[in-house]
Order: structure tokens, then C-alpha cells, then sequence
């Protein structure tokens, strides 16, 4: 998940840790729990697909 979340040009070294998405999901109790099971998940992919295009140290 996330593979250059800690590539050294990455300006969020660090910052996208798996207890820091679920502490986050936490405070956000209708991420990925809105619509029906395909909506869910859609709206998940979207966020790891965004995610993991910030993090490409590009």
C-alpha cells in the first residue's frame, strides 16, 4: 500500500502510515461508508489512487 510513501523526495515522508489512515477514517465516520458496497469502495480506491499519486516523490 503506498509504495514511496517513504521515498526520500516524497515532501510526506512519514505521513501515511496505516495507524495515521485509520486514526484519520476515525474522525471521518461516513468515509467509505456512504452508498452501496460498490460507491464504498470506489470512494476508497479514489482516496488510496490520490494517495498514492502524491506520494510518487515526483
Amino acid at each position: 500500500m503506498l509504495k514511496h510513501r517513504d521515498d526520500g523526495g516524497c515532501p510526506a515522508r512519514g505521513f501515511y502510515t496505516y495507524d495515521a489512515f485509520i486514526q484519520a477514517a476515525k474522525s471521518f465516520p461516513s468515509f467509505g461508508n456512504t452508498g452501496d458496497t460498490t460507491a464504498r469502495k470506489r470512494e476508497i480506491a479514489a482516496f488510496f489512487g490520490q494517495t498514492s499519486h502524491e506520494t510518487t516523490g515526483q
